[in-house]
């Protein structure tokens, strides 16, 4: 969905795969929902097995819910089984990433979790064999990781809870959210 400004409400999604290529695309949003806006609800919505492929020399959001939320109201939602497969040549730019939501502004979340997350930001080592020139790749201008969210501007969060792994070198994680 690239846009939600309604209701999605009585929702299961399972087996969600998102590649995101590299191309000229300022902003990537790789999620079930790319963004939502004032007024958006998504109630008892449940989403299994999502794995996430992504990189680039663009800003990144990736979520197993929505990539970017505005004045949304969730609730009595999941995400299960939540995986970043592989960031590549993140150079320069912003990432964030979240169990349920990479970036959030007013959203308001109760009643719902995150569990079995796997979230792997990390750099990586590229050697020129020719020349043994080494590059660190994956290094972005600033990651923000969360188990539910990202990077949080206000907003409420009631009765949730997020499990699984995060593993990264940089940037700033929380169990719950990644920055408030």
């Amino acid at each position: 969905i690239a846009s939600l400004s309604g209701t999605i409400k009585n929702l299961n999604v399972d087996n969600l795969d998102i590649t995101l290529s590299n191309n000229a695309t300022y902003k990537k949003y790789g999620s079930f929902i790319c963004t939502s806006s004032t007024g958006a609800i998504v109630d008892n919505v449940h989403i299994k097995d999502v794995d996430v492929t992504a990189g680039g020399e663009n800003e990144l959001f990736l979520s197993g819910m929505i990539a970017s939320s505005s004045n949304t109201k969730i609730r009595n939602s999941s995400v299960t089984n939540f995986e970043i497969v592989h960031i590549k040549e993140m150079k320069g730019k912003n990432a964030y990433a979240g169990g349920m939501i990479a970036q959030s502004s007013s959203t308001n979340i109760t009643n719902s979790f995150v569990r079995k997350l796997n979230l792997k930001l990390t750099s990586y080592v590229a050697a020129d064999a020719a020349t043994g020139t080494k590059e660190v790749l994956g290094v972005s201008s600033y990651i923000a990781t969360g188990g539910l969210i990202g990077k949080m501007n206000n907003g409420i969060v009631e009765n949730v809870y997020a499990t699984g792994t995060i593993d990264t070198q940089f940037g700033t994680v929380g169990g719950i959210a990644g920055e408030t």
